[in-house]
């Protein structure tokens, strides 16, 4: 249950992907392995719309990436974003300083 209703939030990719391979190693020591593919799927099932170029380029793919591909392709996705938000954090800071000047 907890595979399938797990969400990112806040986290870091790291620490979501770290979370949800955790909860998979602790089911196969139950018993009740979690194949990689399973894994990938209910990871992007999780990530939040932010997250949506991802999961179609991973999804509509005729070959399976591996869980540490998709946790790569995941990771430069949140690097990017948040390389946007600073430039865009930097343009408006520049917008405010040439209104009050």
């Amino acid at each position: 249950m907890q595979l399938q209703t797990s969400k990112k939030n806040v986290s870091s990719v790291s620490e979501y992907f770290i979370k949800m391979k955790c909860i998979a190693d602790n089911l196969s020591i139950a018993g009740n392995p979690v194949t990689e593919e399973n894994l990938v799927l209910y990871l992007l099932a999780g990530m939040g719309s932010d997250y949506d170029p991802v999961m179609v380029n991973v999804t509509a793919r005729t070959n399976n990436l591996t869980l540490h591909e998709v946790n790569a392709l995941l990771f430069n996705h949140e690097s990017r974003m948040e390389q946007l938000a600073a430039a865009a954090n930097i343009e408006t800071q520049n917008s405010i300083n040439v209104n009050y000047a």
